[in-house]
């Protein structure tokens, strides 16, 4: 059984998932600006990626670029991904 040590260990980073990027410079180390990506498991099927992409305006490079990005993410992780594109307005989102 987890404990409830070991689990708010977890639960700050699921609250705040910003504070690992904020941390990161603190400690010396640099980091890069990513897309949110949460990885979902499943006992059923092993799980899946779930990548958050917010998109302010129409952009017509945003489809092959995805594609490489969702590509790229299976070959890393061995999970299949879902992208979710957030978007502000309708003409956006079509």
């Amino acid at each position: 059984m987890v404990s409830s040590a070991h689990e708010a260990m977890h639960q700050i980073f699921r609250e705040d998932p910003g504070l690992f990027a904020r941390a990161l410079p603190k400690a010396g180390i640099p980091s890069r600006r990513v897309d949110t990506l949460f990885r979902v498991d499943a006992a059923e099927d092993g799980g899946f990626l779930l990548a958050v992409e917010a998109q302010g305006k129409p952009d017509p490079d945003k489809p092959s670029s995805r594609t490489y990005y969702l590509a790229h993410l299976y070959a890393k992780y061995q999970l299949p991904p879902i992208l979710l594109v957030v978007c502000r307005d309708k003409a956006t989102a079509s």
